[in-house]
């Protein structure tokens, strides 16, 4: 058969012109980002610590405590070996190293005046026993001093000792504690031999209430006249 002619195709449709694109916005510069810190160096790490030795904390606790033992354990024995200790002989005065071996010491004022370590007051009453046993060789009379600040009379008695010496050294010694405004005080008699050593030592308390109103009287009226001293 025959073909068809064929037909005539249209003319393709004009496209239109493509619109104009907007020209791109300028984008704004980027800013300036800071200069990175410097870090610091990563300190050195102690070349002797090896933490896979340690499983737990209190395992790494335990080495230091040893390693602190032994540094403290050197420095002590270096101490001891270098620090030389003086001896009581040498810290304390002849005359009060003869009284602190006779008296009791666990509760005694005399012992107490030792352990304050004052050495110019320890001196002091080193050089007084010593000047009141020289004038005791020539007068032969009882001789006392009060130690200041700590309620205690030291009494240096002779061998006469009648109830009359003895009541009118406890007389005497009230009279300084009423001097003090006290009511309570300490003494200590000391003996000695002829050649001044230290024989016997008699500790002695007396108190206010202990006078009978008498003698009480006594140790007024001495006492006021201490006062004026």
């Amino acid at each position: 058969e025959d073909l068809d002619e064929p037909e005539d195709l249209d003319e393709p449709e004009d496209l239109d012109e493509p619109e104009d694109l907007d020209e791109p916005e300028d984008l704004d510069e980027p800013e300036d980002l800071d200069e990175p810190e410097d870090l610091d160096e990563p300190e050195d790490l102690d070349e002797s610590n090896n933490y896979n030795d340690f499983n737990a904390a209190d395992d790494i606790e335990k080495e230091v405590i040893k390693v602190d033992l032994k540094e403290y354990t050197a420095i002590e024995e270096n101490r001891i070996f270098e620090t030389e200790v003086p001896s009581i002989e040498e810290i304390w005065p002849p005359k009060v190293l003869e009284i602190i071996k006779f008296v009791d010491k666990e509760d005694n004022p005399f012992f107490d005046i030792c352990k304050d370590d004052d050495s110019e007051l320890l001196e002091g009453i080193d050089y007084l026993i010593n000047k009141a046993l020289e004038k005791q060789k020539i007068d032969n009379k009882e001789k006392m001093f009060t130690i200041p600040g700590y309620d205690l009379t030291l009494v240096l008695a002779t061998n006469h000792n009648d109830k009359l010496k003895l009541w009118e050294r406890r007389n005497n010694l009230g009279a300084v504690m009423f001097s003090q405004n006290k009511e309570n005080w300490n003494a200590l008699v000391l003996k000695y031999n002829a050649d001044n050593n230290l024989i016997d030592v008699e500790e002695v308390e007396i108190t206010k209430d202990s006078f009978d109103p008498v003698d009480w009287k006594f140790v007024v009226s001495t006492g006021n006249r201490l006062k004026k001293v």
